[in-house]
């Protein structure tokens, strides 16, 4: 166990105790647990909840190797509603990234719509902290085949 895990296990263990334990707080440990678990870590990405707050989580996106984005770290802030999962993350930007899709520190990513109706867009409750983090880094840095870019 690396130093400090423990520490912050305890930190959020105390945290959700000392809140009521609602669906959202039992979700985001469970989400927590799989980031930390997880068999074949995520590379160039992390989140984490502050130690007071379980629905604010902070995180950071480095850029991959061979982009144009190669030598960035780009900071987020994940904030979860109340009903999480069944709505979804209001995602900041903190660190500015030239991206059509981002307009200052909002970026526009289907998968955060809570609204999209069409089968398979938008926000499913089935959705994680992890899908999330993927998801991010795969919208933020994957260069687009030119005819993607053209409006049809």
């Amino acid at each position: 166990m690396q130093k400090g895990r423990a520490t912050d296990k305890a930190l959020l263990r105390s945290t959700v105790v000392k809140s009521e334990q609602t669906n959202s707080a039992r979700r985001l440990q469970k989400d927590l647990k799989e980031l930390e678990d997880c068999e074949i870590p995520l590379v160039g990405v992390s989140a984490r909840p502050l130690s007071n707050n379980l629905l604010i989580w902070h995180g950071n996106i480095r850029g991959p190797k061979g982009t144009d984005y190669e030598s960035g770290v780009f900071h987020i802030i994940i904030n979860f509603p109340v009903n999480y999962p069944v709505s979804p993350p209001a995602i900041t930007l903190c660190t500015p990234i030239p991206h059509r899709n981002v307009f200052g520190t909002v970026l526009c990513l289907d998968i955060l719509d809570a609204n999209q109706k069409e089968l398979y867009q938008g926000w499913t409750s089935a959705y994680t902290v992890q899908t999330i983090l993927i998801q991010l880094q795969s919208f933020l840095f994957e260069k687009l085949p030119e005819d993607r870019l053209v409006n049809h």
